[in-house]
């Protein structure tokens, strides 16, 4: 099966001792280091895990700050990398993180908004599954009869205020507004039946930067990842 995953930084590899002056530390975590790479293995050879992560990435906001090198809006994205990985059985939405930025002004209802059309987006692609539904067909002659690959959206970090993050524009209220966002998401992705994991009640953000997930986390993750995918 081959699973794609769609997030930020947290999915990226970043690694939150990066931002200790006196520690020489990797901005991102090695490769074998990654929840990404042990959920993978965990998995085993019956399953293909795409990664793609990027900093700064949004679920459908524009960011005038970071665009620089590249569009950190996800939405916008989004179906060319669908259609460039496919076929897919599940898309896995790991985005809002940074929907929390001040700058952006957006509500938690904003958010789950966000996800939402993620969600919706993906459903909305006409050839990126990756069965038939009946192994006679022709996927040239009948997109419409390919299975569209499941959803499972991936809730936001408990993201801790402090002097680090509030640079990056993170609210003084986000453990607060983190929180309500996840309930929200577990209502929003009810409705629109697909899968949800409160990653947040599961995995613990670093002291340092309070937005990512340490090293000590990433085999926590990589666990409750893989167990989600096998559902």
């Amino acid at each position: 099966k081959t699973v794609l995953v769609y997030g930020d930084s947290n999915t990226w590899g970043y690694n939150p001792d990066y931002c200790k002056s006196a520690v020489k530390a990797l901005q991102r975590f090695p490769h074998e280091q990654r929840w990404t790479t042990q959920c993978q293995q965990l998995l085993g050879p019956d399953y293909h895990l795409i990664v793609e992560g990027l900093n700064s990435r949004t679920t459908i906001f524009h960011d005038l700050e970071s665009d620089g090198e590249y569009d950190c809006n996800g939405r916008a994205t989004l179906p060319a990398i669908l259609h460039s990985h496919k076929p897919l059985d599940l898309v896995v939405i790991a985005l809002c993180a940074n929907d929390f930025k001040q700058r952006f002004r957006a509500s938690v209802h904003d958010i789950s908004k966000g996800v939402r059309t993620l969600v919706r987006d993906v459903e909305k692609q006409t050839n990126i599954g990756a069965t038939p539904m009946n192994p006679d067909s022709c996927p040239l002659r009948g997109v419409d009869k390919l299975i569209k690959p499941k959803i499972l959206v991936v809730g936001p970090p408990f993201m801790q205020h402090n002097n680090i993050n509030r640079l990056w524009g993170i609210p003084e209220d986000a453990d607060k507004q983190t929180r309500r966002l996840s309930g929200l998401l577990t209502l929003s992705c009810r409705d629109l039946g697909v899968a949800y994991i409160p990653l947040g009640n599961l995995a613990k953000v670093s002291d340092l930067d309070g937005v990512h997930y340490p090293l000590s986390e990433q085999p926590i993750i990589a666990n409750a990842m893989a167990a989600k995918i096998k559902e």
